[in-house]
């Protein structure tokens, strides 16, 4: 069964390979030359890691509601990617909240 590749990223529509350099495959060398071979522009990119179900329960302690929809969720049958949507939709809301107050802290007409 092919798998997606670890240590790079193919944009077609742009002939880009995105190369992680974090991250690097021996036996993927081979399919890196083949795209490099047919034109394909190198860029280069830090992978970012993947976020853990602790990380996003330590994150969700503030909230106690939104935890609690988070573990019912986890709860069921595959539940593991609506739990990550309810932690995707917390973050979103949770960052631009943040952002809001930045805002409205740096315009202080003391």
């Amino acid at each position: 069964m092919a798998r997606k590749p670890q240590s790079f990223k193919l944009n077609e529509k742009k002939k880009i390979i995105i190369l992680y350099t974090n991250v690097r495959i021996e036996a993927e060398n081979d399919l890196i030359n083949f795209y490099l071979d047919r034109g394909y522009a190198p860029m280069y990119e830090e992978k970012k890691p993947s976020v853990k179900v602790e990380d996003m329960r330590k994150a969700l302690e503030a909230d106690k509601e939104t935890l609690k929809k988070f573990d019912d969720a986890y709860k069921e049958k595959n539940g593991f990617f609506e739990a990550c949507k309810i932690y995707t939709a917390w973050n979103k809301e949770n960052k631009a909240k943040k952002k809001l107050q930045k805002t409205a802290t740096s315009f202080c007409f003391c």
